[in-house]
């Protein structure tokens, strides 16, 4: 579909909307439209509230590992009301620390001894992706520094509160990928979701690494141990600034270190 660019008072430049589109939302003169850049294109969208998606699901009787597998996917896949039927306080604990520990903006409005109701009460703007997805790089190589750091010295004190890192890595990725799925018209969406899941799958390898020498009562890595654990690291935070500080130079430095 082409539109033909008008001029309007020597300075003003206008471009009819497709009538369709107009009666299709309901869009009538005098409305504002919301209108953002994306490079060479132009995404204009009527403001317009999304309409709130609700699910209900019930849990009773499932492994504490689908029950998170279920809440994680409900979460990433943009529902704003979720409401559980559960049973026993075990499964409530487990609900309990999902949104303390993974659902940003995520509150429990209505609770019994069989039924919960999770709201998000978070405002979810698509300018808010690239702060978080930032934070979650950032905590990620904070995770991988201070365990290189720690094992360095053949230390286990420290090695607990890491997994506070993960945890956050968590949040801010299970963040990203709720913003990936609700923003439809992401460009870039598919490559960028790839990133995102794969960065949290990074910090759990570290986590377990954590957890591996943290129940250890003492450990010696080799010398040649240590250098591919500092090399690693370095990959990682090669990536990340390539990432945000792209050029073909750059890419051809890093490839030389694969």
């Amino acid at each position: 579909m082409k539109r033909r660019v008008i001029l309007l008072a020597g300075k003003t430049f206008v471009l009819s909307l497709p009538r369709k589109w107009v009666d299709k939302h309901h869009v009538h003169k005098g409305d504002e439209l919301d209108v953002v850049e994306e490079d060479a294109s132009l995404r204009i969208s009527p403001d317009i509230k999304p309409r709130e998606k609700s699910t209900t699901v019930t849990i009773s009787g499932l492994s504490q590992r689908t029950v998170r597998w279920i809440l994680s996917g409900l979460h990433k896949s943009g529902y704003d009301e979720i409401i559980l039927f559960y049973s026993g306080k075990e499964q409530l604990v487990i609900i309990d620390d999902i949104v303390k520990n993974l659902y940003i903006g995520f509150v429990v409005i209505q609770q019994t001894s069989q039924r919960c109701v999770l709201k998000n009460i978070s405002t979810e703007l698509s300018q808010e992706y690239n702060n978080t997805l930032r934070r979650a790089f950032l905590v990620t190589l904070s995770l991988a520094d201070t365990l290189y750091d720690i094992v360095f010295t053949a230390e286990t004190e420290g090695l607990d509160e890491l997994l506070i890192l993960e945890k956050t890595n968590n949040q801010l990725t299970n963040f990203c990928e709720r913003i990936l799925t609700v923003i439809k018209t992401h460009q870039t969406k598919v490559f960028d979701y790839v990133i995102v899941w794969n960065l949290e799958k990074i910090a759990d390898e570290y986590k377990y690494l954590a957890q591996y020498f943290a129940s250890c009562t003492s450990y010696v890595l080799s010398s040649h141990i240590l250098t591919l654990f500092k090399d690693v690291n370095g990959l990682l935070h090669t990536y990340y600034e390539l990432y945000y500080s792209f050029s073909l130079e750059r890419l051809d430095a890093t490839a030389l270190l694969i």
